[in-house]
């Protein structure tokens, strides 16, 4: 409940790499990828608030273009509401043991939860007027040591078989990173599909760069960053 207000005012650079199922006559979706863009945006987190700003549409630089004016699938929620609504003593979420596991290696306790629909308060938008608040349940992985939770999945279910999008999931790593003289958990990276009539999307996004924010701080920007390594996020038994 109080991750927000512990992180510091900062500047990262944010990447989304944009993708679609090219079997799209599989309403399964058979994860045959095929890249559509690559996003770079400015994140600017002062006052525990995000401010995003559009800086390259694949390596084009763009100027004054929110995130809302973007095409195709976006997520925003990633510096701690999303995680505040699941422990929320208001989502009366309820929690169960699952399994043990190992993420970067660390020892992690792996529990469960769920979130029936009256009670949660994330939202799927379908080109920006068309709006649900369906039933969520996930999982959220806690380090051992430190008590802190490092990796969160959420998947609606229930969705309303007239609504366009009929299926999500959004997984969701933190790491440690060094911003000013401290280190901090941050997010590292998020996965989000979603499946529709016609195809699935996947967005790969990573945050980048971390630094303090203040007057004088900057990004040098040289190109968009390759991708993180998959051990990174792959869990292990």
């Amino acid at each position: 409940m109080n991750y927000t207000k512990q992180l510091p005012n900062y500047l990262c650079l944010e990447v989304v790499r944009r993708a679609f199922d090219t079997n799209i006559t599989d309403p399964a979706g058979s994860e045959q990828w095929r890249g559509a863009d690559t996003l770079v945006m400015r994140l600017s987190y002062f006052e525990q608030k995000e401010d995003y700003k559009v800086v390259t549409v694949n390596d084009r630089a763009v100027e004054k273009k929110s995130v809302d004016q973007l095409d195709g699938v976006t997520s925003q929620g990633e510096f701690g509401s999303m995680l505040k609504e699941i422990v929320a003593p208001e989502s009366e979420a309820r929690f169960e043991w699952d399994h043990w596991a190992k993420l970067r290696g660390r020892k992690m306790y792996v529990f469960s939860y769920n979130i029936d629909q009256p009670h949660f308060q994330y939202s799927i938008v379908w080109e920006k007027t068309n709006r649900i608040v369906p039933a969520y349940r996930g999982l959220v992985y806690v380090d051992v040591d430190t008590n802190m939770i490092m990796h969160v999945t959420q998947e609606p279910y229930d969705i309303p078989k007239t609504f366009p999008v009929h299926a999500s999931k959004e997984v969701l790593d933190y790491d440690f990173q060094k911003i000013g003289d401290s280190e901090f958990l941050v997010p590292l990276k998020v996965v989000l599909t979603s499946r529709t009539d016609k195809h699935l999307s996947k967005n790969d996004i990573e945050f980048r760069l971390y630094q303090k924010f203040g007057a004088d701080a900057t990004i040098k920007f040289d190109g968009t960053p390759p991708p993180l390594s998959e051990d990174k996020v792959k869990e292990k038994q």
